[in-house]
């Protein structure tokens, strides 16, 4: 190899050169790129596990605050699925209305009921004396509500309130 190289020319000899630092300069900003790279995910991943840790430092406290604000609220003033639709019905008497089937959502501490409500050929004023009873109710809220007027009778609005509340499990102390 030396040999072929001792033959160049002094032209050949310099492209040789140069291209063998091009393709030393090309691998060694690769390395450099990927070098910062991986230096960039193990600050990233440090940084991640510094707030993991602070978090479960702080497990104690939040535990406690848990159970704080888990004594506000008594199971029993929360609604059950079935508590829930009778009070929708209690608010909706006397409305043309119609429920759909209800969802819960279950979880450790407490369940998610949602209960879609339709109402057909109602006056905005009997619609929106619905919603001030619900939004007198802490635990129910409407999470959606959709309003469209009737085609033959612009005065009557068909609706559809999607309802939720939860339900606090008994927790044993």
């Amino acid at each position: 190899m030396l040999e072929l190289y001792k033959r160049f020319s002094l032209r050949e000899k310099t492209l040789v050169v140069g291209f063998i630092w091009v393709l030393i300069l090309a691998w060694g900003l690769g390395a450099f790129g990927r070098m910062t790279q991986a230096l960039g995910s193990v600050r990233q991943q440090k940084e991640l596990i510094k707030s993991q840790e602070i978090i479960i430092s702080r497990e104690a406290q939040i535990d406690a605050d848990l159970k704080a604000l888990q004594s506000k609220f008594d199971a029993e003033k929360t609604y059950t699925k079935e508590e829930l639709i009778e009070k929708l019905e209690e608010f909706a008497q006397g409305m043309k209305f119609s429920m759909s089937t209800s969802q819960t959502q279950e979880g450790e501490i407490f369940n998610v009921h949602s209960v879609p409500v339709r109402f057909r050929d109602e006056t905005m004023g009997s619609l929106m004396a619905f919603g001030e009873k619900l939004r007198e109710e802490l635990l129910i809220s409407i999470e959606r509500a959709s309003i469209q007027s009737d085609r033959k009778d612009p005065r009557k609005l068909d609706a559809v309130f999607d309802i939720t509340s939860f339900e606090l499990k008994q927790q044993s102390p």
